[in-house]
């Protein structure tokens, strides 16, 4: 019998990453910063370049504080050529040696769900596992900024033939993506159990085992909690979409000036990410899940 393997299933990921990107983009643009505005103009046009096999620009902010500041329309055009392939990076993180089914990808590769937000094996602590899949988000996120920050600022010369500011873009891209994929795969019930009244709360993190993946007395099972749509799990992930906007923001927001960037960080993964281990009010599908610790 074929084992789900996709949490949030494959289009969870991807209606949470593009509602999330609509809503940075929309909130970015509103800010006014016209210089950034510019870089990523200038920078979707290369993209473009690129696309079209056209060789990479050099200098390619020169004089950029000379361009006319962008409409809010020319803004938001370029954000969202650049960002186009997130929703799919995202969707990808899940394809990896450790996600094989039947005890496979934990042989390959024993820390394999950090990426997931789960424990990756049976002796893996609740705490282990958070403290991982915390640092997994970070390190990410931290990886997408100075890249994305590298391809806006960074002026490559003519003898510089290895790099490029797309690269970069991508590079960033990517480490953006993956550290969004732990980030919503944290509120996936059949990952994580969050405290229902405040959904901040971490109360538990899973096993991806026999146990987890199959419906048992009020546990539904895994696959069943992927399910976007199902009642347990709607409200949470509502909640991962404005948690996806904020750490995309985060990063986006900062990207002219490198001083607040990891404070920023910090502070709302520190807000989204508590752990509390034993929920004040467990449901009852929390009751009976794996290795749920019930409240003292």
């Amino acid at each position: 019998m074929f084992e789900p393997m996709f949490a949030w299933s494959w289009d969870g990921h991807g209606q949470l990453t593009t509602v999330a990107l609509f809503t940075a983009i929309s909130q970015l643009v509103r800010l006014g910063k016209s210089d950034l505005m510019k870089r990523f103009v200038r920078l979707a046009r290369e993209k473009k370049r690129f696309d079209f096999g056209a060789p990479r620009s050099t200098n390619l902010y020169d004089k950029v504080d000379q361009d006319p500041v962008p409409s809010v329309d020319q803004a938001q055009e370029a954000l969202r050529t650049l960002f186009d392939g997130l929703k799919g990076i995202v969707q990808r993180t899940d394809i990896h040696a450790g996600n094989i089914p039947w005890g496979v990808g934990e042989f390959l590769d024993s820390n394999g769900q950090v990426r997931h937000f789960m424990r990756s094996t049976e002796t893996t602590t609740v705490a282990e596992a958070y403290t991982a899949s915390r640092g997994w988000i970070s390190d990410h996120l931290t990886e997408s900024y100075e890249r994305l920050r590298d391809a806006l600022y960074t002026n490559y010369g003519m003898l510089n033939i290895l790099s490029s500011n797309y690269a970069d873009f991508m590079n960033g891209l990517t480490a953006m993506g993956e550290g969004l994929h732990t980030a919503e795969d944290s509120y996936a019930p059949g990952h994580v159990a969050r405290d229902p009244t405040v959904d901040t709360l971490i109360t538990d993190i899973h096993y991806w085992n026999p146990q987890n993946k199959s419906a048992h007395d009020d546990w539904p099972g895994h696959e069943a909690l992927d399910d976007p749509e199902n009642a347990i799990s709607k409200p949470f992930f509502a909640s991962a979409k404005v948690t996806t906007t904020e750490l995309i923001l985060v990063v986006l927001t900062n990207l002219e000036d490198s001083d607040p960037f990891a404070g920023a960080l910090k502070k709302r993964l520190d807000i989204r990410f508590q752990l509390a281990q034993g929920a004040r009010v467990l449901p009852p599908y929390q009751r009976t899940s794996p290795a749920t610790v019930l409240p003292v």
